[in-house]
């Protein structure tokens, strides 16, 4: 047989590496950063920066984000609340920027009349049934994100500007398809990638804890 590069193994593999590649970007956004001059010094990302808890209420520098009993979805308040974030860390409006959030945080937004409708958004949400841009920032949905467990269950959401979340290569996603002589000839596919991310400035990185209720839908 003719070895296919595009074979459900070898896809699956990349598809794999893509995934390890998700889980670099959120454990450095998330994660510890090492500051000074020789990058010995570490610092969480509450230490650095400021962000909301569940309840869309806002954290103070060096504080956490923490759950409540009144944890809410990625609504309209928390959304205008983390464009003034970042305006109030003076980040430059015309940086792009992003927002990682859970698959039924999407669902939820897909719900805000100021969200789906042509009267408040050019997209055509609910027709596409994805969320692309909102408000200044670019969404997109990810399961890799982290789950903290309270008395209520949430997701760790992220939003950064462009130049807060550093993503290093030194070699992307590569396959090589062989075959193996000392294995009577049959095929070994193997694949790699060379990698690594950094958060760069705790003020263009910010976490918003929402919540995981699947069942949850904004009135309005």
């Amino acid at each position: 047989m003719i070895p296919d590069p595009q074979n459900m193994v070898a896809k699956n593999q990349a598809l794999s590496l893509g995934r390890k590649k998700d889980d670099l970007i959120i454990a450095a956004a998330t994660g510890l950063a090492y500051i000074g001059k020789t990058g010995a010094t570490s610092t969480t990302l509450a230490a650095e920066s400021i962000g909301m808890n569940s309840d869309g209420s806002v954290t103070t520098m060096g504080t956490a984000a923490t759950y409540s009993s009144s944890t809410t979805n990625i609504t309209l308040r928390k959304i205008l609340t983390m464009t003034e974030i970042f305006n109030q860390a003076d980040v430059d409006p015309d940086i792009a920027k992003y927002w990682v959030v859970a698959p039924n945080n999407i669902a939820y937004m897909l719900s805000l009349i100021a969200v789906s409708s042509a009267d408040y958004n050019t997209m055509k949400c609910i027709a596409q049934g994805k969320v692309d841009t909102y408000s200044g920032f670019n969404w997109f949905w990810s399961n890799r994100l982290a789950t903290v467990t309270a008395t209520n269950a949430h997701w760790q959401t992220f939003a950064w500007a462009q130049d807060g979340i550093i993503l290093a290569s030194i070699g992307d996603i590569s396959t090589r398809i062989d075959e193996r002589k000392d294995l009577d000839y049959m095929w070994q596919i193997f694949s790699k990638m060379d990698l690594g991310a950094v958060r760069m400035e705790g003020s263009k990185v910010h976490e918003c804890l929402a919540s995981q209720d699947m069942t949850a839908t904004a009135l309005s």
